[in-house]
This record gives C-alpha cells, structure tokens and sequence, in this order.
C-alpha cells in the first residue's frame, strides 16, 4: 500500500501526539516518501521533518541542518534513537507543524543517535550543536512529542493564547473537511 504525504500537520491536529510505527523492512515505498519529506522541508524553509508531520505514521525523519548545501548535508532518520547524550545546550527552538510560535528550549549539546539506513541496516552516529538540535526535535516528534512539551512554565505562559488560536482553527478546518 503506497502513502502518499499530506501536507504539513499544525499544533492541535491528534497525529502529532501519536507515537509512530517502526518501519519494517523491505519497504519499497520508503525512497519516495524521503525524497518527499526533503521536497516538503525544503519548500517550508525547515531543517527537519518527521512522517507524522505530513500525516504518515511512521519513524522516519529527515534534516539538513544547512539547506544551501542541499545534498551534502542530509540526513535521513529510519527508527532513530538516541542511546547517549552529553551536556547541555539553550537554543530558540520552533517547529513548522507550530507556525510562528519559537521559545527556548534546553536540548543535549552532543546526542549519539542509532537509526537505520534506507536498506535497513543499523548504524550510529555523533551529532553535536544544531544538528543534535535537529535530531532530538525530530525523534521528539516520532515518539508523540513536541518542543513546547518542556520549555519552561514562563515561556508557555507566553505562547499559550498563539497556541489556542492554531488547535482553534486546526479544529475549525477539520469541521469544514467533514
């Protein structure tokens, strides 16, 4: 069965609170869907993306931490896990399914992350700075999370009315889609 993406999911819609499926392998649609989650990042102006974003259910992500390069610099998450964290780090976070909401957010400085490759074969690697950023953010999101989960009780005071209005008109469209 082929999914097809939808387009990006906003704060207030269930699946982005869903824990995602393991993607069992072989699986011969997993190309197109990456292939399409970078099309979809790099469309919105982002540097990560998770399936549960575009509506598909399943542990793949996708970052390119510096889009210019394109290519070079993608990264591709197939049930991802971080087995080791170092450090910490601050940094303003925002999120494309939580449009024009960003806060600070307390992240790992350095994360080792074990994932598998678009043939299913295991490996790990090292990420340190925005690019351990990314992958927390988007192995956040396949396990239900997002990053307005754990800023601090200030900043979701701050953001709570912005919050309201998109689950307000997420909720709204659904309606009008039935």
């Amino acid at each position: 069965m082929e999914q097809t993406p939808d387009p990006i999911k906003i704060y207030g819609e269930r699946i982005l609170r869903t824990v995602c499926d393991d993607v069992i392998f072989p699986n011969p649609d997993l190309n197109k869907i990456v292939l399409s989650m970078f099309l979809i990042m790099y469309k919105s102006h982002g540097v990560g993306l998770a399936a549960n974003q575009i509506g598909l259910p399943i542990k793949v992500a996708v970052i390119n931490v510096d889009p210019a390069a394109k290519a070079d610099e993608q990264i591709v998450l197939i049930n991802p896990k971080i087995i080791n964290s170092e450090g910490e780090q601050e940094a303003e976070e925002g999120c494309l399914s939580i449009p024009g909401i960003s806060a600070p957010r307390k992240r790992a400085e350095k994360v080792t992350v074990e994932t598998n490759d678009l043939d299913g074969e295991t490996y790990t690697f090292e990420a340190e700075g925005l690019l351990a950023i990314a992958c927390q953010h988007e192995i956040d999101h396949l396990n239900g999370k997002l990053f307005i989960d754990e800023i601090s009780s200030m900043n979701k005071i701050l953001i709570q009315n912005k919050l309201k209005r998109l689950a307000r008109a997420v909720k709204n469209q659904n309606k009008e889609n039935k």
